[in-house]
Order: C-alpha cells, then structure tokens, then sequence
C-alpha cells in the first residue's frame, strides 16, 4: 500500500476531530489556513514580481545615465558595408528579445498575482469576469473599459488592468529602439611629419631673403610658419584634418637700448681688410664688458647710410659671428622716441655725413645709436590642424620700450638659433630691389653688380687719406666730396636686404617719417630675424629637434658668409630625419557606434515606474501584511475551467436566456467570494465537496 500524502493524513486528522499540527506540513499547497507569517510560493512570487519590476526601473536609469554621459559612444566599431548591415539589426534584435522575455515573465507574476488577490476579494461575478476577460490583452482590456460604460461591475480593476497594459506596450514600443548602432565622424589621432619652420629646401641659403624684398606687402600671405616675430614648425596639409595641433615655435624677441660709451664720436673710415669694396664707420666704444678683448676701443662696422630717413644696421666685428654674444648695432638718423616720448641720446659724426639720396643732398650732424640683445624663446603652440595657422597669437611677452643703457645679456648661452640671428645682419647679401642676389656656400661671397645710386657730382680722385681720424682733412666739403669720388667705385653701397626690411616694416622711407618709437623697432626687428630666418630656410630653429653636430659639419663661421647650414651634404638617414618633426593631427574617419535613445529611454523610465506603482496596487493583500488565507491553493488563474470547478451549476446564470454576454454580464451581479468556495472544495469535512478528480485515497 502506498504511503500516504501529507494532504490524506491532514484529512484523516481533521476526520478524527484532531487538529492539524503546525510544523514542517504547515505550508504545503493544500493548507486551507496556513500561519501569518508563514513564508509561502506566493510570497517567493509576489517578492519576484515587485524585484522584477525594480529591476526594470534600475535598468532605465542605468541607461539614462548612459545616455546622460554618452558612454556607450565610447564603444566603436569599423565602417564596413557588412557592419553597416548588419550590427544595427543584431543591435535591435538582441535588445528586443531581452525586452520581450522580461515582459512575459512581469505580465505572468503580476496577472497570477492580482488573480489570487481577488479570490480574497468579496465581488460580483461580473466584476471577476470583466478583469478576468481585460487580462487577455491591451485589446481586450480596452474593450472591457468600454463595458463598464454600460454595466458599471469593476471599473478600478479594469482601469488598473488596462493602464498595466497600456504600460507594457509602452515599452514594446520603445525597447526596440533604445539602443542602435548608427555610423558619426569619429576623430582619430594621426602622427604625420611636420617641416621644421618652413624647412622645404636644402639647397637656399639666407641670400634668398632678398627675394622677399619685392613680395613684402604680401608678407601676411606667405604661408604658414611665419607669423610676426615667430616661426613655427608645419604641419602638412590633411584630408579631413579637424581641431587643432601642437607644434614647437620660436619667437624672435628684440630689446634695444642706448649705446653709450665713453666715447661720443663716430669716425669715418675704409677697411680695406675687412671689406674692400664698402665704406665703412668705426664706432669707438669701452670694451671693459667684452671678454677676451684687449684694445681699448670696439669696432664696429656700418655701411655708409645712403637716405637719411632709413635706419642701418652694424655689427661688433672683435669677434666673428656666432662666436660670441654680441649685439646688433643700429645707427638711426631717424629720431627714435620711448613709449613715453623722450628722445634717446645722440652722437656727433666727425665730420658731419653727407647723404646721398632721390632728393637734395643732406647732411647728418647727428645720430643715434642702439645696441639691441636678441632672445629666442621655444614655445609649443596650437595651430589650426585646417589653416596651420596659430590659433592664440604669438606667445611671450614683449619689451617695455623705455630708455635704457645697454649692457650685456644676462644669459650668454650661444646656441645654433642665437648665433644666426646675431650675426644675421651679415647673411643678407648688399642688394637692392631688383638685383638677383645669389650665394655661392665656402669662403668667398658672389654678388651681381647692382645699379649705381644715383651721382649728383662727377668723381675726380679717389684719396684714402682724406678718410684720416685725426680730422686735419675733416672739412665738410672736402669730405663729402671725397665720399662722391668714390660712388662709382663702390657698387655694393646699398643697403643689405636686411636693412630694406626693417625700413620697410617700419615706413621709415616709404612714409618719410621723421621719428620712430623704440617699441616699434623691437618689434620690426624682432619680425624682420624671424622673416629673413623663415625665408632662408637655413637652419633648424626647434631646440627639441635639433641637428646634432651641426657646427661641425658647417665648419669655421666667416663674416660676411652666409652659414652653410641648408647646403650641407645629408650622409644618412638619421641626419635626414633630424631636418622634420612630429605633430599629431586629428583626421575625421567615419566608424559605427552604439547610440542609445533618451526618448526611448525618458518613456520607458516613466512606462516602468508606472507599471510598479500599478503592480503594488492590483497584488496587494486585503488584509496586509500578507495574510493571505487560502493563497496557497491550485487556482492561481481565472480561465474558463477554474470557474467551471469553482462555481458549477450556478443557479444564477442557468436561467439566462438569451444567453449573450450583457445578459451574462446582468445576471452575474451577485457577490460571491472565491475563497470560500475553494475552501468547500478543498475542506475534506464537507462531503458534498468530494468530487472526482479530487486528491483522494481509492
């Protein structure tokens, strides 16, 4: 004989007049009243349903942070014709199953559970049918709404129902379309070679400085790498090229000062040693600040001034270029002013300059002289990675421009950038406009004749000696007509093309001004080093990049020869790659990305909120907390067969006729409690309840 079930022997106990004994029994399926707080499959399903739906909520909002931050851009995928097929679809897809299997399981707990709740519930048989046929679907449910209209049985629970619904095919709707993969313009960091301050070419020297000359009101369009008193390292020009880029630049910074010596005259003389075919004026000055020097006098080397209205360069010849701080010298018969307006000190030439010019001849009776230190700073700078122009100005800041006496730099570091643009003045070739100026790399210097200035007096004899110091053949006349003897030989007297483009920054000729600031000139001069160092293409100017052993390879520095440094002969490969940079530019690259939908997202967030709250609602206990008498029966669904079982041949619909379902709907307006009659059913006491089918012992 089999042994008996834990139900066969409740009823035998209960037969027997025992009670049922709490205890390991007392909450299995058949307990018609199982303890308070006893912990049951409707408590397990009621904790799942309401942790599904907080589950649901959590999940929203995880992706509303998302979305909020766009983080899942950062998942990225390669553009390809399969990928732009394909990954959208698998995307959708793959959410849509998650979200429908999620669905199913919320729609089944929460329509077991409101059911099971609503056996507690006394209620007309209407108000069962109505919320029974709503479950069906949101269809349904809207036609059940509409019933109550006509026949007011449920109208909560169907309100309830049909909002739940409503709630869910919500997020049918916007589930799908939460997530997608859609193509952008991702900007991608790409390493390309940068040309180091303009350096296109091995073959140009500082002579090509000269070619700038006859394009200089065009300067601003030369192209990038220039810019003021900066050169800057070029990047190439990129397809699709976006943002900006980072590269090394170095401003020119000029601060003059006056020169003032013990010694306040300037003598005439030529030097045939020094430079044959050029006149020349020596500026005696203390050398106690040169090192290494022992004369008590500092020569300095200027070319004869041709106009009187143009500013000239000179230079510290004790010692070559390159091989020591020495400044540019300016000799300026154009007054020269402060930011404050004071005049500098000036110098008496012995005796007084005749001047040579479109005009009447003049004379200068006096001078000024500026000794100005040149710095160059490295910077990195941003430039546009579309224009490769600076994008914020040339960095650094500028001289105050006030009066001062010069004295020596405090940083006498010589490196490759400081000695070419100290000794730049002689790099640029004594050229006019219009002359061809050419470069030969070595020792010696090839220069075309250029044209003549123009001759006002017929030359007789040329006489060195009128030339003396001590002033005994110093008369004016004879002096300027000793300089006028020698016009014709001298067919280098014109200014350098350094000196022509500092003249023309500054419109000193071409506006015939009359004075100048000591700012402007910082400036200018500071502009023109940079412009004659960017157009000479000669030298490497990024610290960070560079040529070692340059000076080696160039040899010994001599005056007045351009720095062979762009003709040097390139013996590897590593000497090659010395000449360039890097820069990383960001380049536009279309790819596939995830995306996710705040709408979608927004809707579904308030969707699944509102299903919680509705949830609570339809599955909460009448009698809280969770006392739920008979919850642990078998009826856990409110079909045709369960209403079969439970209600039988009620006498109440049988006399129906016609049998339609507002004549079904009328006369099930009567109260019935669902539990109690589980309980008939299931209460072995009640005999007129043992039907077949029953849980019985043959």
């Amino acid at each position: 004989m089999d042994p008996e079930t834990a139900s066969q022997k409740s009823r035998r106990s209960s037969a027997d007049g025992e009670a049922p004994q709490p205890g390991k029994d007392e909450c299995t399926k058949h307990d018609v009243r199982p303890s308070r707080w006893c912990w049951s499959a409707y408590h397990v399903q009621a904790l799942l349903c309401i942790s599904a739906h907080i589950l649901l909520i959590l999940a929203h909002i995880a992706l509303l942070i998302l979305c909020l931050g766009n983080y899942e851009h950062s998942v990225t995928f390669a553009l390809t014709e399969s990928s732009l097929k394909w990954y959208p679809t698998i995307a959708t897809t793959v959410v849509q199953v998650i979200g429908t299997a999620a669905l199913t399981v919320l729609v089944a707990l929460t329509q077991s559970l409101a059911f099971r709740r609503d056996l507690h519930v006394r209620q007309t048989l209407t108000a069962l049918h109505d919320k029974g046929a709503a479950w069906l679907g949101f269809g349904a449910a809207l036609l059940a709404l509409w019933g109550q209209l006509k026949l007011r049985a449920a109208v909560g629970g169907v309100v309830y129902i049909t909002a739940y619904l409503f709630g869910v095919w919500l997020l049918h709707i916007t589930i799908p379309v939460v997530l997608d993969v859609v193509p952008y313009n991702a900007t991608v960091p790409t390493v390309h070679r940068t040309t180091l301050a303009n350096l296109t070419t091995q073959n140009a020297t500082s002579a090509s400085a000269y070619d700038i000359l006859a394009v200089y009101d065009q300067m601003a369009s030369f192209g990038p790498g220039l810019q003021e008193n900066m050169i800057y390292d070029v990047i190439p020009q990129v397809a699709s090229a976006v943002g900006n880029a980072t590269v090394n630049a170095s401003v020119y910074t000029v601060e003059c000062a006056a020169y003032n010596p013990p010694e306040s005259s300037i003598n005439a003389s030529t030097w045939a040693y020094v430079k044959p075919e050029a006149l020349n004026m020596v500026f005696l000055g203390d050398d106690a600040p040169y090192i290494g020097l022992n004369t008590m006098s500092i020569p300095f080397l200027a070319t004869f001034p041709y106009n009187a209205s143009a500013i000239y360069t000179a230079q510290l010849t004790g010692c070559l270029p390159g091989e020591c701080s020495n400044p540019i010298l300016l000799l300026s018969p154009v007054s020269v002013l402060d930011s404050e307006g004071r005049l500098g000190s000036s110098w008496a030439p012995i005796p007084p300059v005749f001047v040579v010019n479109s005009g009447t001849p003049a004379m200068i009776t006096a001078l000024q002289l500026l000794a100005c230190n040149v710095n160059i700073s490295n910077f990195h700078i941003d430039v546009a990675a579309d224009t490769r122009l600076p994008v914020n100005g040339v960095p650094g800041s500028q001289p105050s421009g006030l009066w001062k006496n010069w004295t020596l730099p405090s940083d006498m570091t010589m490196t490759d950038q400081l000695r070419f643009a100290q000794s730049q003045p002689f790099y640029s070739p004594p050229s006019g406009h219009g002359s061809a100026a050419s470069v030969v790399i070595g020792s010696n210097v090839t220069v075309p004749s250029p044209a003549a200035p123009p001759v006002y007096f017929s030359p007789s004899e040329w006489d060195p000696g009128a030339m003396s110091i001590n002033g005994d053949n110093s008369s004016a006349a004879q002096f300027a007509n000793m300089i006028l003897k020698d016009i014709t030989l001298m067919v280098t007297l014109t200014p350098t093309a350094f000196d022509v483009f500092l003249n023309e920054d500054l419109g000193t000729t071409t506006h015939n001004r009359t004075n100048v600031t000591l700012a402007e000139i910082n400036r200018s001069l500071a502009k023109t080093l940079a412009a004659v160092a960017w157009y000479g293409n000669n030298v490497n100017y990024s610290a960070s990049h560079s040529i070692a052993g340059i000076e080696a390879m160039a040899g010994i520095y001599e005056a007045y020869t351009p720095p062979p440094l762009a003709g040097l002969a390139i013996n590897s490969s590593a000497e090659l790659d010395a000449l360039y940079g890097e820069a990383t530019i960001m380049v536009l690259v279309q790819r596939l990305r995830l995306n996710l939908s705040l709408a979608a997202i927004t809707i579904g967030l308030v969707a699944s909120i509102g299903l919680l709250v509705i949830c609570a609602l339809m599955i909460q206990p009448p009698e809280w907390p969770w006392d739920l008498s008979g919850a642990h029966t078998d009826v856990d669904s409110g079909g045709l067969l369960q209403y079969t079982w439970l209600l039988g041949h009620e006498p109440h619909l049988a006399d129906v006729d016609p049998s339609e379902l507002q004549s079904l709907r009328r006369a099930g307006m009567f109260e019935v409690n669902m539990i109690d009659r589980i309980r008939k059913r299931m209460d072995p006491r009640v005999s007129s309840f043992d039907i077949k089918g029953t849980d019985t012992v043959e």
